[in-house]
């Protein structure tokens, strides 16, 4: 507090007043010093104020900034009034000082937070209106669009806009690269804010206004809190049509090159065979009248018939799988669906397996269930489980045994396979599946076709994917690996969708 007495020129300041300003409480008023104090910024409007305050006989508010000896800044709000007395002359002026310089600090730092902020929200709609591909920002759980940028608007319409919820996503006429519709909730950007699921590379397919379709690749992620709690979800869009074009042009080369690889394999191959007949037919017909070195050699010419027709059959099963590769992505490898009991085929497949591997080397965990009915292509299904156990044969070679056995969900069968191999690093476990990816450095890959092309298990997953299951693998460095894929019961798969 402070009281100016006009007609004495005296000054009284409470001890709070003097510490406001830099003194002791105890140290002598001083109206020049207080005068000093006063930022030279603030010093002409501050007495201006007094000066019109005083005029107009009115009460006064005034906040400047004061600079104490140390060189602090200090923020004061000043309150008070003139007295007068009956005639109209002053008397005093009284009044309040406080300092606000705390609030002030908090103000300047949180304008300079909302600058700041204003300036990142610039720049990352900056960032997301030029980005080269779609993106789409929805809101969770509900799926409500929340910002989407011109690219996206491009290539799905404005209409993208008005989507309030999920369900509405089917509007955007998305398709498998099977041909099969896009449900509403199997969208990217849906399976992100609903289940929190991190989608990669997807291909899906969009039916243009000329009516072609034209692929485009999707990336989406749910946008999470500290606690994990889905806020929103985005997905990008990207246009790789050109590319598709490519891959295409590429599948139909090696789909011909195949072709052509076939025919004088074939011929070699039925070459092979005619000669090892005759050979052990003549050998029956003349082993007695051979003198044992000339039966020496056409033991070892045998022998060399036999593996050469060995090597025919892998390069043979190879071009198989290339051929697949290619169908497989022009869409044209079809499955035929019949109803199956899976415990019937699997065991069958292990019986055929266990006649050519090693004893002691495969066998099948019996399974507590003896019908497990469930709609598959016979044919496709066996080629996955020799897959798989040529897998684990090759990983575990001087590891056996190979345990094969099934297990029943509620709405699908998991077939697995377990080996006690070498196992695979996390890394490993995503690149085994890529089409044509290279396992240089992969100790253990797991793939016994080990020429370069390895196609074995991305033909199982796309075949397992035809039948609508998944598959995976479960494995550790030096804990060997569990490969296990599913199919849905018969029952699940013929109910009407709810």
């Amino acid at each position: 507090m402070y009281d100016w007495n006009t007609v004495r020129d005296q000054h009284i300041w409470s001890p709070e007043c003097k510490i406001l300003l830099g003194l002791a409480p105890d140290a002598r008023e001083d109206f020049a010093y207080y005068r000093s104090l006063i930022h030279p910024e603030d010093r002409e409007r501050v007495f201006s104020l007094f000066t019109e305050h005083y005029r107009t006989k009115t009460p006064h508010e005034v906040e400047y900034r004061i600079v104490w000896p140390d060189g602090s800044l200090h923020w004061l709000v000043d309150q008070g009034r003139f007295l007068y007395d009956r005639q109209g002359k002053e008397l005093h002026r009284v009044g309040i000082t406080r300092e606000t310089t705390a609030l002030k600090q908090t103000e300047e730092a949180r304008a300079q937070a909302s600058a700041q902020l204003r300036q990142h929200q610039t720049f990352l709609h900056t960032i997301l209106h030029q980005m080269p591909v779609g993106i789409i920002i929805a809101q969770a759980p509900s799926g409500r669009i929340l910002s989407v940028n011109e690219e996206a608007l491009c290539m799905l319409g404005p209409g993208l806009l008005t989507y309030e919820t999920y369900e509405q996503y089917g509007r955007m006429g998305m398709w498998y690269l099977d041909g099969t519709a896009y449900q509403a909730e199997e969208y990217p950007l849906a399976r992100a804010i609903l289940f929190g699921e991190t989608v990669k590379q997807e291909v899906l397919l969009q039916r243009r206004a000329d009516g072609h379709l034209h692929p485009l690749s999707t990336n989406a992620a749910p946008i999470t809190d500290p606690q994990g709690q889905i806020l929103a979800g985005t997905m990008t869009l990207q246009d790789v049509s050109g590319q598709y074009a490519l891959e295409r042009q590429k599948d139909a080369f090696l789909c011909q090159i195949g072709h052509e690889l076939r025919t004088p394999l074939t011929a070699l191959k039925g070459n092979l065979q005619l000669t090892e007949r005759h050979l052990q037919r003549w050998l029956a017909a003349h082993e007695a009248s051979l003198a044992e070195e000339e039966q020496r050699l056409l033991q070892r010419i045998s022998r060399w018939n036999e593996q050469a027709l060995r090597q025919v059959n892998v390069e043979n099963r190879l071009i198989e799988n290339l051929l697949d590769a290619s169908a497989l992505q022009a869409a044209e490898l079809q499955v035929s669906l019949e109803s199956r009991n899976l415990v019937h085929v699997v065991s069958t497949v292990v019986k055929d397996l266990q006649t050519v591997m090693p004893p002691r080397t495969l066998f099948c965990e019996a399974c507590e269930h003896a019908d497990v009915p469930v709609m598959i292509d016979d044919v496709r299904i066996r080629q996955v489980i020799t897959q798989y156990v040529k897998n684990a044969l090759y990983a575990a070679a001087e590891r056996p045994p190979i345990l094969v056995g099934i297990s029943l969900g509620e709405k699908a069968a998991k077939v697995w396979v377990k080996d006690a191999g070498p196992g695979l690093a996390c890394e490993q476990q995503d690149a085994i599946w890529q089409r044509f990816h290279s396992a240089s450095g992969l100790a253990g890959s797991q793939c016994p076709d080990s020429s370069g092309a390895r196609l074995g298990l991305y033909l199982c997953r796309e075949l397992i994917r035809l039948h609508r299951g998944e598959t995976g693998v479960e494995s550790a460095p030096g804990k060997g690996s569990t490969f296990w894929f599913t199919l849905p019961l018969r029952e699940a798969l013929l109910s009407p969708i709810s």
